[in-house]
């Protein structure tokens, strides 16, 4: 499986009750049985910072996961109608 848009393109970064830091979103995908995940990364000043997140990954236990999944769970149904409409542009 592949995973995608593991910041869900960075609607899900920053501070407040429903956001999230990059490391625990990183973590989290990586705790997936996933074969690979992409992460974006919209300023190449973030490559350093998530390669040194990917070396020191630990799994998240099933606890870190479902505390992960509450505090973003608000922005569920913002994020569905973001992707129902989302159309990555070309480059």
């Amino acid at each position: 499986m592949i995973l995608m848009k593991v910041t869900a393109q960075e609607k899900l970064l920053g501070a407040g009750a429903c956001k999230a830091d990059i490391e625990p979103l990183i973590r989290y995908a990586l705790s997936l049985h996933v074969s690979t995940a992409v992460i974006g990364m919209p300023k190449l000043q973030f490559v350093d910072q998530n390669i040194a997140i990917a070396k020191s990954f630990k799994p998240m236990n099933a606890g870190e996961m479902d505390q992960l999944r509450s505090q973003v769970a608000s922005q569920r149904v913002s994020l569905e109608n973001f992707f129902m409409r989302h159309r990555d542009e070309a480059v």
